[in-house]
């Protein structure tokens, strides 16, 4: 359930940033372009609004119990944390 989240968590802000999808380039590969000609919405309520929701995933993220994750998961766990922590 940990990769899920993580996986949700991170499509959600790629499909909320233009120029997220551009760089990855998925949507292209498939024939979607509308997203290229767009930049992202840089106003400071939607700066504000985006760490608001990195507090909440940080705080979803810490209610995951370590014992029920496997060697992977508790990696991708502590490398997500670390960069949370880095934007508080």
């Amino acid at each position: 359930m940990l990769r899920a989240f993580l996986d949700r968590t991170v499509v959600k802000q790629a499909f909320d940033s233009p120029e997220m999808l551009t760089s990855l380039g998925f949507l292209e590969s498939i024939g979607i372009t509308g997203h290229n000609a767009k930049l992202d919405d840089n106003r400071p309520e939607k700066t504000d609004a985006l760490f608001a929701e990195m507090k909440t995933v940080h705080q979803t993220l810490l209610s995951y119990d370590d014992s029920g994750l496997d060697e992977s998961q508790l990696l991708s766990k502590e490398i997500t944390l670390y960069l949370l922590d880095l934007i508080k």
